[in-house]
């Protein structure tokens, strides 16, 4: 059933398209669409997420990150920094009018296809519209869960050495091939010392005063 509404999404995205490329006098503005596909076709609007990784941890403020999946899928997880504009919703004049022009628009689903679509389109629309590769699943794969050994080794290669790094600021470190959730921004939680308790001696009760 979930395939079924993406697919739905896909071809609604599409038709979208070809209506956006259409002006009054039905011809196509063939100068927008061509110039979008060049960019489709140079890669210009593709970002990894090795590299959206980066882009994160040095807190590159030229870009904005947007979940285009539904607000359920987005509250079981995202990517950190990630406001969620559902697809259905991505292209409403509202929205449109509070999207920057003057940064990247990096745009993510569950995979690749709706996001490109709608990366497409708001390129249509006169953004800078992009996408993240693989989508959510990429994220998950290459930087939440690397494949990498538990333990580091002595001669681990500067990629790998990376790879674990990265895996652990945005979530906790390595293991099993699996990064350990850890909740907040990577950074260590605080632990005070902890010292043995002493028992003190209990006192007896006051001895009674002699009545008469």
């Amino acid at each position: 059933m979930k395939t079924m509404g993406y697919m739905r999404t896909g071809t609604s995205l599409l038709a979208l398209a070809l209506l956006s490329a259409c002006g009054g006098s039905g011809q196509p503005q063939q100068a927008g669409l061509e110039q979008v596909a060049q960019v489709i076709a140079r890669g210009e609007n593709r970002v990894d997420p090795q590299a959206l990784s980066r882009w994160i941890i040095e807190e590159r403020a030229d870009f904005r990150l947007i979940d285009v999946r539904t607000p359920g899928d987005y509250g079981k997880g995202h990517i950190q920094g990630a406001e969620n504009l559902p697809v259905t919703e991505l292209l409403l004049p509202e929205n449109l009018k509070r999207l920057p022009r003057d940064r990247r628009l990096l745009l993510y689903s569950e995979g690749s296809a709706n996001a490109a679509q709608a990366a497409a389109l708001l390129r249509l629309e006169g953004f800078d519209g992009a996408l993240l590769v693989g989508g959510y699943q990429a994220w998950q794969r290459e930087i939440l869960h690397p494949p990498l050994p538990a333990e580091a080794t002595a001669g681990e290669p500067p990629e790998q050495r990376e790879q674990r790094a990265i895996a652990c600021y945005f979530a906790g470190g390595v293991q099993a091939g699996k990064a350990a959730p850890r909740a907040g921004r990577g950074k260590p939680t605080f632990k005070p010392p902890t010292r043995p308790v002493r028992k003190r001696a209990r006192k007896g009760p006051p001895p009674a005063e002699e009545g008469c």
